[in-house]
C-alpha cells in the first residue's frame, strides 16, 4: 500500500497561498503531487498517479540487482562475493547493502 509521507521542509518548493503566504508543500519535479513510501522505498507521486521510485532503497536495489544478474547462479555470486570480503572491513562495509539486497533477491527467487 502507497501512503503520503511529509518529508522536511527543504524537500519542497515553495507554492504561494491566496493569502500571500509562501507554504513548502511542493515536490520539485514538473507535475508532481506528493512524497509516498510503500514502506521499503520511497519516491514521488504524480499528478497521473505515477510513481517515481528513489534509488538507494533496498527494494531499488533488489530490482537493480535482479536485472543486473538475469540468468545467473545468485548462490555462487554471492559466496564468491562474501569470500572476497571476507578478510576486509572496508570491503565488507561496502558490500553490506548489495550482499543484503543479492540474499533477499535470493530467497525471492527460491520462492
Amino acid at each position: 500500500m502507497i501512503r503520503t509521507v511529509q518529508l522536511p521542509a527543504h524537500f519542497y518548493l515553495a507554492r504561494a497561498s491566496v493569502p500571500g503566504g509562501d507554504p513548502r508543500n511542493v515536490p520539485p519535479w514538473d507535475d508532481s503531487r506528493d512524497y509516498v513510501t510503500d514502506g521499503g522505498r520511497y519516491g514521488v507521486r504524480f499528478e497521473n498517479g505515477d510513481v517515481l521510485w528513489f534509488p538507494g532503497s533496498d527494494r531499488f536495489r533488489v530490482e537493480e540487482l535482479r536485472a543486473d544478474f538475469a540468468g545467473t547462479d545468485l548462490d555462487a555470486i554471492v559466496e564468491g562475493l562474501r569470500a572476497y570480503v571476507a578478510d576486509d572491513e572496508r570491503l565488507r562495509a561496502l558490500w553490506a547493502g548489495d550482499l543484503t539486497a543479492l540474499d533477499r533477491l535470493r530467497a525471492e527467487e527460491a520462492r
